[in-house]
């Protein structure tokens, strides 16, 4: 029995490896890509640039289900991963759960002003439509098309620089996803669809916040232990006692 092989690529005081098996965290396909990005030689390895954009079209379609996911408060059914087997299908479901790029926008602005009365830096918002292109063109590397291209050494080199800045991109919208907050108090969940829909200011959001306070955990997926994050605000004292 042949035994497999993996590449290895040294990374800062760490090893990474081509993973035999897929894993579920919204990080993985962009390790693996990363992977395959720094063993290509800038493009010359063409066999793995292909392998890497497959890998990044991969990550932009998990971050774009995540995405999704976050949005969908009833949370995602087998009938509805059945239905996502395209990125068009993915962007419609996304489209559907956040309304226009606009809403969405807002959306990432309120969690914002959260993020900035804690200390803790602002992430990227997400565009829907730059996924899209991203998808597109990984995936222009995984046809044979691009078989018949690789020979020339521009066109090479022009690759691989765009999927090294589709790698650095889609990383800035991980970290993103990965400190998506979630909100249990019911009034100021009224108070973030006004601010969506344009009913509400950052001002009306960060005087609730002052007159309620604020604080914020981190809680990993991997049921490792919950921590404390950013400053907290403490809730206004109340004159009339």
């Amino acid at each position: 029995m042949r035994a497999l092989s993996f590449i290895v690529s040294a990374r800062g005081d760490h090893m990474e490896v081509i993973s035999p098996v897929r894993a579920m965290n919204i990080e993985h396909h962009l390790e693996q890509a990363s992977v395959w990005l720094s063993s290509c030689e800038k493009g010359a390895n063409t066999t793995f640039l292909s392998y890497a954009a497959f890998e990044l079209r991969l990550a932009t379609e998990r971050l774009a289900l995540q995405y999704w996911s976050s949005l969908h408060h009833d949370g995602v059914a087998k009938k509805d991963l059945d239905d996502i087997r395209s990125f068009k299908r993915i962007e419609g479901r996304i489209y559907e759960l956040g309304g226009n790029q606009r809403e969405i926008n807002a959306l990432f602005s309120f969690n914002a002003i959260m993020l900035e009365m804690l200390g803790i830096p602002p992430f990227a918002t997400p565009n829907v439509g730059r996924l899209k292109r991203y998808w597109q063109n990984c995936s222009e590397l995984c046809h044979i098309a691009w078989t018949v291209q690789a020979n020339d050494l521009n066109i090479r080199s022009e690759k691989y620089e765009l999927l090294v800045n589709i790698r650095k991109e889609l990383q800035q919208f991980i970290n993103g996803l990965i400190g998506w907050p979630e909100i249990s108090d019911e009034t100021f969940c009224n108070l973030k669809d006004k601010f969506v829909a344009g009913q509400a200011n950052a001002d009306d959001v960060r005087a609730y916040l002052k007159k309620a306070g604020l604080w914020a955990r981190y809680v990993p997926n991997d049921g490792g232990r919950a921590s404390f994050v950013g400053k907290a605000v403490s809730p206004a004292k109340d004159d009339s006692e």
